[in-house]
């Protein structure tokens, strides 16, 4: 269904077949994106509704066009959540464990206010009933988060972390100058036990064959610590291994996926499975051996990423998707993530934006009295 609107329109495009019809120009604007990552591109999202979608039929895809050229791409999953006042109906961004960013495809003339103006037209014309639109692992960068409160009514934005990342394009002797005396003191540590081992190799595979070969060894890491134990390890969940092996399919063709290890004495210690796009490396998952701590595997590991892929690979970032505690040690640059969400237009919706309106001014109110009881007297 196509709702026009001066000179944009809109359509509504469901499953699989509906992102199948937008292959083409979803590909072309990302290429005109102002920041693209991997998480923007068709092939991403085909990865996901094919793998993880609970029901790829119902997830929409709402286009928006000038004329015969794709300016915007909103994917939406509908889900029903629970609410103070009963379940509700959300339409949200694709939302899974290991989606740890997600975004709309939008072209950089497109501000906000059109964008989701013409997305909740679409959706009316469609007759798609909801009470919330969710955005939720949205990078500061992304044109949602520009969609303050007051921007539109009932619009809700919260911090829920950053992603972390540094950069790589520089000598590791300089960038090591920028960490803690006592973390330096630490690499330098692991480093001299691993020079100890026999048999210490560091291993990159980028190309298809390489990846191929070594994938099977990075998910046996990945499960053999607690994941492995809690039954939550990649290996151990079907759809997961339909996604990875997916992702691997579509990227790494293109250099899209890159893999490492570090193993001593013929047996793999830490192990990492990353995606590369516009000069990123995005550490996805970062597994070690955890009867082997004392040599730090996970540090020991990124530290021989950040020495060689800038020069072999022209890379320019390490990008963590989060925020690990265990990389604040890194010293990185953090860029927020947020959740934002709107509120309908019906009934249902508003009583619920009323009703968390309400419970949030309480909270100030309780706070500031505890605040001030507790206030030293003079």
């Amino acid at each position: 269904m196509t709702q026009g609107g001066s000179e944009l329109t809109t359509e509504v495009l469901r499953g699989p077949a509906g992102l199948e019809a937008l292959r083409a120009p979803w590909t072309a604007l990302c290429g005109e994106l102002a920041v693209r990552r991997y998480f923007h591109s068709w092939e991403w999202y085909d990865c996901w509704l094919h793998a993880l979608a609970e029901r790829p039929a119902e997830v929409c895809f709402v286009a928006l066009r000038r004329g015969v050229r794709l300016l915007a791409v909103v994917p939406l999953e509908p889900r029903a959540r629970r609410g103070s006042l009963g379940a509700l109906r959300v339409l949200e961004l694709p939302a899974h464990g290991h989606l740890p960013l997600a975004d709309v495809v939008c072209h950089p003339e497109i501000d906000v206010r059109t964008l989701l103006g013409a997305v909740t037209a679409a959706l009316r014309s469609a007759r798609i009933a909801w009470d919330v639109l969710q955005f939720e692992n949205v990078m500061d960068e992304s044109v949602l988060a520009r969609c303050e409160p007051g921007v539109l009514p009932r619009v809700r934005r919260e911090l829920v972390k950053t992603c972390d990342y540094i950069a790589c394009d520089r000598p590791w002797e300089e960038y090591a100058a920028t960490l803690s005396a006592n973390f330096r003191s630490n690499l330098n540590k692991a480093r001299n036990k691993l020079a100890r081992e026999s048999d210490v190799q560091f291993e990159i595979a980028h190309t298809p064959e390489a990846i191929e070969a070594m994938l099977p060894d990075v998910l046996q890491i990945e499960a053999s610590g607690w994941k492995g134990a809690a039954g939550t390890a990649i290996v151990n969940d079907p759809r997961l291994m339909d996604f990875y092996g997916r992702q691997v399919a579509a990227f790494a063709p293109g250099g899209g996926v890159m893999l490492s290890r570090l193993r001593v004495g013929g047996r793999t210690i830490a192990a990492e499975y990353c995606l590369v796009d516009n000069a990123t490396l995005y550490l996805i998952k970062l597994a070690y051996d955890e009867g082997v701590a004392k040599l730090a595997p996970g540090n020991s590991l990124l530290e021989r990423m950040f020495r060689s892929i800038h020069e072999q690979f022209g890379l320019r970032y390490i990008n963590l998707v989060g925020s690990p505690p265990w990389f604040a040690h890194w010293n990185p640059e953090r860029i927020p993530v947020w959740r934002i969400q709107l509120g309908g237009s019906g009934l249902r919706a508003r009583a619920q934006w009323v009703a968390r309106r309400a419970r949030s001014l309480l909270g100030r109110v309780l706070r500031r009295r505890a605040a001030a009881a507790a206030a030293p007297r003079s």
